[in-house]
């Protein structure tokens, strides 16, 4: 038998677990951290609607837990489940602590008594142990205490981006290993201004995600850091990290993990001090780039369009500019947009038009 901390690591379960955590952290109670989150995740006018299916095998211990039988995690009937109960539970300090007994991970000691719910274990643990216990080929089953189940489902409504209707896909943004170890004994300002910069973030990509299925990780690390470093600047932070999963449910029997894209994000990204040459406020000119690259993206979801590969090469000369720090690339940015202009000003005057005005904000900017 061997007893540990879950590892803060960029895993599935522990990046949802541990967005539970700090969540609890932030509001010191299980129900006040759960009714954040839904209050977060209900707000505004969302297209799509939140939605993530149960897995048949999870009502037993929802059952168990919080005497509810839904298909969908973000049912009100769970909201009020969860509320119901939580007031009866508090975080342990043993409630991430992990057990390995045979092949069952048992995460917040002997109170572990209920299945992990199947998004927990998109992971498909196997070869989790070391080679003295024989695990190398087991797989794994996985069982919460009841706190620990909690945090599990204020992970998922904290992470929640979207759902991608036209590709079946599920998105996820969580902290990622470097900043989670730093949030773990942060004080609750802290921690409530980093959650603000991610909730920010993930605002922004559901707009596009929910949108387009082309999303290559190049063009989101470009988006995420156009999108943040201002943000960092304006709150005095010098770096965030995040990560961005994607998954499906597959066939209505497993969660599958398909990318996990990890940023990094600095308040200082390479463009700055080029920038800095040319303008007083270059964290201006980086928020209109990220309104550039966001209607750009929705465009490039569509292959067949006539500027495509014009519009490609323009996001690659702005990850080389933004990213990389090479003042090539926004001289690329700028002819590759002429260019989409050119070719649809008599073709399609209202895609034309939106080039246009990224040509003469350009000339505004700098």
């Amino acid at each position: 038998m061997c007893v540990n901390v879950l590892p803060v690591n960029s895993t599935f379960l522990s990046s949802m677990l541990y967005e539970g955590y700090l969540r609890y952290r932030l509001h010191e109670d299980l129900c006040n951290a759960f009714n954040t989150v839904r209050d977060y995740i209900k707000a505004g006018d969302r297209v799509p609607r939140p939605f993530f299916p149960v897995h048949r095998n999870d009502r037993t211990a929802l059952g168990r837990l919080l005497n509810w039988s839904g298909r969908d995690f973000f049912e009100d009937d769970l909201i009020t489940a969860f509320n119901n109960v939580c007031s009866r539970y508090s975080v342990q300090d043993d409630s991430l602590e992990v057990v390995i007994k045979r092949t069952v991970m048992l995460i917040g000691g002997k109170r572990a008594q209920y299945a992990a719910p199947q998004f927990l274990k998109a992971d498909r643990y196997t070869g989790l142990n070391n080679l003295f216990d024989n695990l190398v080929t087991q797989q794994i089953k996985i069982q919460l205490a009841p706190e620990t189940y909690l945090l599990g489902l204020i992970g998922l409504y904290s992470s929640y981006v979207v759902r991608n209707v036209r590709e079946g896909m599920y998105y996820m943004l969580t902290f990622a290993p470097d900043t989670t170890i730093m949030l773990i004994d942060a004080d609750p300002d802290k921690l409530d201004t980093y959650f603000s910069i991610k909730n920010a973030v993930a605002d922004d990509l559901r707009k596009i995600l929910s949108e387009t299925t082309f999303l290559e990780s190049w063009i989101l690390e470009l988006l995420m850091n156009t999108s943040i470093s201002a943000m960092l600047y304006s709150k005095g932070l010098d770096k965030i990290s995040l990560i961005l999963f994607k998954l499906a449910f597959e066939g209505g029997r497993a969660y599958k993990i398909y990318e996990t894209n990890q940023v990094e994000i600095y308040k200082d990204i390479p463009c700055i001090n080029i920038l800095r040459n040319y303008t007083s406020n270059p964290y201006s000119v980086i928020e209109n780039l990220h309104e550039f690259i966001s209607n750009i993206a929705r465009r490039v979801g569509r292959p067949d369009s006539k500027e495509y590969s014009n519009l490609i090469n323009a996001l690659h000369g702005l990850y080389e500019f933004v990213v990389l720090g090479n003042p090539v690339g926004f001289h690329v940015f700028s002819r590759e947009i002429a260019d989409s202009y050119e070719k649809l000003k008599d073709e399609n005057p209202r895609i034309a038009s939106m080039y246009r005005g990224i040509l003469r904000k350009l000339s505004y900017s700098i």
